[in-house]
């Protein structure tokens, strides 16, 4: 195996790397609760499971889902 390799495989370990960017809508919130904790707040990516790319995306999709007041704001 080379370096490359390596590196491929391991970016597979994302949830959403292996099941398609689609289960992250913020039409759906649903599919984002998951990725929230008791309070509403965001996991971090060790806690969530992804990687940075998605990790990013899925912050975007919560912010506009709370937008819309599909999902609640965190409290304190």
């Amino acid at each position: 195996l080379t370096k490359r390799n390596l590196l491929q495989m391991s970016a597979q370990s994302c949830l959403v790397c292996q099941q398609g960017s689609a289960i992250l809508d913020w039409k759906k919130p649903e599919s984002l609760k998951p990725f929230l904790n008791a309070r509403g707040g965001v996991k971090n990516k060790n806690q969530s499971g992804l990687c940075n790319t998605h990790h990013a995306f899925m912050k975007k999709q919560v912010d506009r889902a709370r937008k819309i007041a599909l999902l609640p704001y965190p409290t304190s």
